[in-house]
């Protein structure tokens, strides 16, 4: 039976056996399920006053979902 605890954690369950990605909860200030289908992640060298450094970005697909302001 579903519940207010485990709600997100079955829509994850269910979202991911349908071969997306999802995150669920609140995510700074916005309510989720954020839902997409798939990503990529990409690292640049950004030339910074004190020297250069790595940042890594995760470039997501296909979303599905959207959010909503908490």
């Amino acid at each position: 039976m579903l519940d207010d605890d485990n709600i997100e954690e079955e829509i994850e369950r269910i979202v991911k056996r349908e071969g997306y990605e999802c995150l669920c909860g609140d995510t700074s200030g916005f309510c989720g399920p954020y839902i997409w289908k798939s990503f990529s992640t990409v690292t640049y060298e950004v030339e910074l006053p004190s020297g250069i450094e790595p940042y890594t970005i995760i470039m997501m697909d296909g979303f599905i979902s959207g959010r909503q302001e908490v």
